[in-house]
Parts: structure tokens; sequence; C-alpha cells
């Protein structure tokens, strides 16, 4: 009989499924898409749907692999606690700066939460292994990423504003998670008293 796969990794999965149906129907991308106008009109939902409309399957491809892959990592390395709270958070702040900056008036997409997913990967390699050569390399190759404008492996023009900050809110979530589980259980999966991640 097969071990059960992890909820750390399921939970990611059903995100990026969600977002393929979304992107499949133009109804769904319509009524979930980050409209601006309409988000200040009082459709709040916008501010956590509009994540997963996506404005071509390669678009989505880039997205949902990113996603799936960075998540399901922080998930076993801090807990799926700790990377569900990461994913709401990021869509938040990622869509209040959107809406706040008005450079998109229609934004979609997973990005701005994968670029924070890999903030709190790096930042967690730092803080576990600050003497590990790979965790400020891969800093160093993202830095680069976030000033580029246009995405090769997208197709599409970046929203440059909602990277940043995915990029910072998975820094600052990292760091306060990292901070406040206290010296004895930085290595451990948040919620949980062993060093697996919780169930």
């Amino acid at each position: 009989m097969g071990a059960r796969p992890a909820p750390g990794a399921l939970i990611p999965l059903a995100v990026v499924l969600a977002a393929g149906a979304v992107t499949a129907s133009a109804a769904l991308s319509s009524l979930f898409a980050l409209d601006a106008a309409r988000a200040l009109d009082g459709e709040l939902w916008r501010l956590f749907t509009g994540h997963l409309a996506h404005l071509t399957w390669r678009h989505y491809t880039a997205d949902a692999l990113g996603y799936w892959l960075l998540f399901s990592t922080y998930a076993a390395w801090r807990g799926s606690r700790a990377a569900t709270g990461l994913a709401l958070t990021a869509s938040l702040v990622v869509s209040l700066t959107v809406v706040a900056l008005g450079l998109h008036p229609v934004y979609g997409g997973l990005s701005g939460l994968v670029c924070g997913a890999f903030a709190a990967l790096v930042l967690a390699m730092l803080l576990d292994r600050p003497r590990d050569v790979w965790g400020y390399a891969l800093g160093a190759i993202f830095f680069l990423y976030l000033g580029l404008g246009e995405s090769l492996i997208a197709g599409i023009r970046l929203a440059p504003e909602a990277h940043w900050a995915g990029a910072l809110t998975g820094a600052a979530f990292e760091g306060i998670r990292f901070y406040r589980a206290g010296p004895s259980r930085h290595n451990q999966p948040s919620g949980t008293a062993t060093s697996r991640p919780e169930p």
C-alpha cells in the first residue's frame, strides 16, 4: 500500500488545478481576475481569486509549475500551515499593491505568489545554513530575475510591482516566522512539536 501524499504537496496542487479550471473558462476568468475598478467597487474576492486567472496557457504552465514546486518545498521545510499562511498573505499584499499602484487595470497570475515562495525559501536557506553559498547564489539569481521587465518563460509582459510585493512579503513572512519560532524550533515546521511536517 503506497504512502499517502503529504498535505503540504496536495494543497499547492489543488491551487494549481483550480487555476487551470479558471484559465480554461472565459466566464470564470472574467469573474475571478483582479479587475482593480471592480475590486474597489466592493468585489473584494478578486483580491484572492485574481491569482487563479491567467492570460495564456503558456503563462499558466510557467506559473503553475513554479507554484507547485516552490510551495510544496516550503511546506516540506516549514509545514503546510506556514505554506498556506504565506500563500494567503502574499495573495492579499500583491493584490493590494497592484490596485494601489494602478499600473495594471486587470491583473492575473500566480507569479507574485511564486516570487513570495522563492524569497521565503532563499531566506530559509540563509537562516538555516548561513555558510552555504547556494543560498546566496540563488538570492543573486532571484534579484536578477526581479530586475527584468519581461519574462522569456511566460512570454508576456510582467507586472514587476506584483513580483516585488510578493518577494518582500515572502522574505518578511519567513523572517518573522523564523524568529517567532525561537532558537530551539528554527528547523521545525510551524504548528508541530517534532521535526516532521504537520499532518
